[in-house]
């Protein structure tokens, strides 16, 4: 699960975390065996969950997306 709340926290998801152990969603391999209907289940806000998607499909990109995210809010 330590694995699964560090994604989370990195994501500013962490308020999901409780919901994440409630479904026993406790390893990444899980989280990437997801499908969309689970995941929409599981993260109702569309810009939260589009930003959890773009990360699993596409790990690498995240931290760009936040250094350019800080610096458009400049």
């Amino acid at each position: 699960m330590d694995d699964v709340r560090s994604l989370l926290v990195q994501l500013g998801l962490d308020y999901l975390i409780s919901r994440f152990e409630e479904h026993k969603i406790n390893n990444l391999a899980v989280v990437k065996s997801l499908e969309t209907s689970d995941i929409k289940d599981l993260i109702p806000a569309l810009g939260d969950r589009k930003k959890f998607i773009s990360h699993v499909n596409n790990p690498k990109n995240t931290q760009n997306d936040v250094s350019m995210l800080q610096l458009f809010s400049c």
